[in-house]
């Protein structure tokens, strides 16, 4: 099984990893249905990948170089994503 991702793409499943983790442990004191754990975890930790994604993917990192054999500028830009879908 290959993981494939650029830049924070990585923090995908390391973030929904933490958040089922961090949820079950508060589940213990507060005694929320099973159900509402399954939820909150994928909405957690979308809201914080959303937020990072507009955070990283507009920032403005973007590198202009020339190549000198045909003296063509290329624009680099670094990208961020989990098998190939942004954050």
């Amino acid at each position: 099984m290959f993981i494939v991702w650029r830049g924070y793409g990585i923090l995908v499943p390391i973030s929904v990893v933490v958040a089922f983790f961090a949820l079950v442990l508060a589940n213990e004191p507060l005694g929320l249905p099973s159900s509402l754990i399954f939820v909150l975890n994928g909405l957690i930790p979308g809201a914080f990948l959303w937020w990072l994604g507009r955070k990283v993917n507009n920032a403005n990192n973007d590198k202009l170089v020339q190549d000198v054999e045909t003296g063509e500028m290329l624009r680099l830009k670094t990208r961020h994503d989990f098998f190939w879908i942004k954050i």
